[in-house]
């Protein structure tokens, strides 16, 4: 399988961004949540319109993720956000990382998080850090997998439900990549 990851360089593919986000969060998460608070949630968080706002917004990078050409999902990281994994430290935030569901179990994440690691260490960031609800074991397993240490926890609302995440870093310095990830 060819693989292939783009920076998002222009504006109106926001609109597949857009449906690519609802897909993959009603994928991953409408098991678990009401239909109004889905549909609260993405109509909200994943319209083009906010998606256009967060792209413009300075230090915000979206990468799409091909698979034999084919658009398999996509991430998100933000620049110098800080949240508290050490307010003295250069930090990079992947703050989304949907691959379609025909998609997963494919190697996809790892290149994809290979990637932002890579994306880390060339711009001298210290630590590459996000959140993940605590009740996606897939993403908790991947997210160890790849050395990410839990240092924190906050609140996340979906519609009426609040419901806490785990804030996860890695160290970029010195970092090793698994041996799978090396390999390719």
């Amino acid at each position: 399988m060819e693989i292939q990851i783009k920076k998002v360089e222009d504006p109106a593919l926001m609109q597949m961004i857009s449906e690519l986000s609802v897909k993959t969060f009603y994928e991953t998460y409408g098991l678990f949540n009401t239909g109004e608070n889905m549909q609260n949630y993405t109509s909200t968080y994943f319209s083009p319109a906010r998606l256009l706002e967060e792209f413009i917004t300075p230090n915000n990078y979206f990468f799409l993720v091909y698979a034999n050409d084919e658009v398999a999902g996509y991430f998100k990281i933000e620049k110098n956000y800080i949240e508290t994994a050490g307010k003295d430290l250069r930090q990079i935030e992947l703050q989304r990382l949907y691959i379609l569901k025909k998609f997963q179990q494919q190697k996809l994440g790892f290149y994809c998080m290979k990637y932002c690691i890579e994306e880390a260490a060339v711009n001298a960031f210290d630590v590459l850090w996000l959140g993940v609800w605590k009740k996606n074991e897939k993403a908790l397993r991947f997210y160890k997998k790849m050395g990410f240490e839990t240092f924190g926890e906050h609140s996340f609302s979906l519609g009426d439900d609040s419901q806490d995440d785990f804030l996860m870093k890695l160290n970029i310095k010195n970092y090793k990549l698994p041996l799978l990830i090396q390999q390719n």
